[in-house]
């Protein structure tokens, strides 16, 4: 795996000539949503006092088999070079390259359970309609999500799940 501090964009085509860029970037979205959503991880892996031996055997017990070989040993390379903090600015790079290079959008489908592959195609057909762009979706199950869906797109929330329905009923009625 190459030194994320030299050159992103040779990353990216490593990745793509390996056929493996679709599965980094869903690890992208999976790892975010996983420290978002796990207690703990963002203590123990973010925070600078903790060893990177003490980081690294942490994140190989939790993460050993929900992430891909490529984007776990980015990770480890971070860890061990004491750079995870600078985790979220790399991947943000990463993905912002990659739109650019591919003009494409990026978009995490939140949803309580996994949407089917014809959900999924009618949703990523719809939403490059609509983007005139090329759309990678990645559906991720959240526990967050009770029914419905959520969609993001970098800083942007299209929010379509059943708690925001709740949450703007009851603000009607209130």
């Amino acid at each position: 795996m190459l030194n994320y501090r030299y050159n992103l964009k040779e990353l990216l085509n490593t990745l793509e000539n390996a056929g493996e860029l679709d599965l980094f970037v869903t690890d992208i979205f999976r790892f975010n949503l996983l420290c978002e959503e796990t207690y703990g991880v963002k203590e123990i892996l973010f925070d600078e006092h903790v060893t990177p031996e003490s980081k690294n055997q942490y994140f190989q017990k939790v993460f050993a088999d929900l992430l891909g070989e490529n984007f776990k040993k980015f990770i480890l390379q971070l860890i061990e070079n004491n750079d995870l903090h600078f985790y979220e600015m790399i991947s943000g790079k990463f993905v912002e390259l990659l739109s650019k290079t591919k003009n494409s959008l990026f978009v995490e489908a939140l949803s309580a359970v996994n949407l089917t592959p014809e959900q999924l195609d009618a949703l990523r057909q719809e939403l490059e309609r609509l983007e005139n762009k090329k759309v990678y979706l990645h559906n991720i199950v959240s526990k967050n999500v009770l029914g419905g869906l959520v969609l993001k797109r970098g800083e942007k929330m299209l929010d379509l799940s059943v708690r925001a329905g709740l949450e703007q009923l009851q603000a009607a009625l209130v």
